[in-house]
């Protein structure tokens, strides 16, 4: 009796099918490409942290400017666009996403607000969010009536 034949003895038979090949070994072999779509920890850390960039300029602006006025929130904000838009460009191109820019965008939001929020408190500022946030002083100021010509306006 021989023993049956091997897969690669009669590869033109007809009734012979090569199985796929697995995804772990097209992983494997994909692993040490230059251009992989795998989101790796060493990436990801990277461009959050290349992305961070105007975030870190804007704190540098806040020791030498109050951040806790209108300028200095709206340059946060544009800082925190700025790095958010980046980010999930650059997390789009690596991971081959079309059209899921918004969906990776929300979660580097939150992210980078929470820099943005850091920023503001850990500048020079002028004390006011300090003040309102004790209650030392009501947020219109002694004797300060609301714009406008409502009932609060009359009283």
């Amino acid at each position: 009796m021989s023993p049956p034949p091997l897969d690669n003895e009669h590869p033109s038979h007809p009734h012979h099918h090569h199985p796929p090949p697995s995804s772990s070994s097209h992983a494997n072999n994909n692993k040490n490409h230059p251009s992989s779509s795998n989101l790796t920890f060493p990436r990801s850390a990277s461009v959050l942290g290349y992305c961070l960039l105007p975030l870190v300029l804007t704190s540098l602006v806040g020791i030498f400017v109050p951040m806790d006025a209108l300028p200095g929130y709206m340059l946060t904000c544009l800082a925190i666009v700025w790095c958010t838009y980046s980010s999930s460009g650059m997390f789009c191109a690596v991971g081959r996403m079309r059209r899921m820019r918004a969906l990776v965008a929300y979660p580097l939001a939150l992210f980078y607000v929470g820099f943005g929020i850091m920023s503001i408190f850990s500048s020079r500022g002028t004390g006011s969010l300090e003040k309102v946030a004790s209650g030392t002083t009501p947020p219109l100021g002694a004797g300060q009536r609301p714009v406008g010509g409502g009932a609060a306006a009359r009283l």
